[in-house]
């Protein structure tokens, strides 16, 4: 799909380390509506499973909180993790996908790039979940009904290797068995 976005760490005298997050053309309206999309799912779930948003205008960036971490293939080791780490792993993830499905929020792309581990209330294994370009949201997240998808009907989204085949085949995929499968 190409580079949709501009991701910057900047230092806020405030708040301390910040990441920015700008369309690359600003005269698309589809980027535009999507940075808009992420910035709904983060006041949703104000922190937890995400990083916190700290600032957004529909014009201007998105400001969110910077996370310090490592994605889950590196904190796995490339593949030489014990059983244990990888069954803690999962466990975390899948309790980070129930939160945003608690929210009412079906992510939809899914995938280790788009989950960090960092440490946080004590936990080594604390999972934030980053971009919702393609998520969906419902009034429930076991509800089917939409109230904010901008995907085109037909059109496939995600990433293939962590997509189920209906999403894959251009679907209207919009419950949580989606981000399940992801998990796997």
């Amino acid at each position: 799909m190409g580079r949709l976005h501009t991701v910057r760490r900047l230092e806020d005298p405030v708040r301390g380390l910040v990441v920015q997050k700008r369309v690359v053309d600003a005269s698309r309206e589809d980027l535009r509506l999507r940075l808009v999309h992420e910035a709904r799912a983060l006041s949703r779930c104000a922190g937890r499973p995400t990083p916190r948003l700290l600032a957004f205008h529909p014009d201007g960036p998105l400001v969110m909180e910077h996370v310090a971490g490592a994605e889950p293939d590196r904190w796995l080791g490339h593949g030489r993790a014990r059983a244990r780490d990888a069954w803690q792993l999962v466990t975390a993830v899948a309790d980070a996908v129930g939160r945003l499905h608690d929210h009412g929020i079906v992510h939809r792309d899914l995938k280790p790039a788009n989950v960090l581990l960092t440490v946080q209330h004590g936990r080594p294994d604390f999972v934030k979940v980053f971009d919702f370009g393609i998520a969906t949201f419902v009034e429930s997240a076991w509800d089917a009904t939409s109230t904010g998808d901008l995907t085109p009907s037909g059109r496939a989204m995600g990433t293939p290797y962590y997509s189920p085949p209906e999403q894959i085949r251009g679907g209207s995929v919009r419950d949580p068995r989606v981000d399940i499968y992801a998990v796997g």
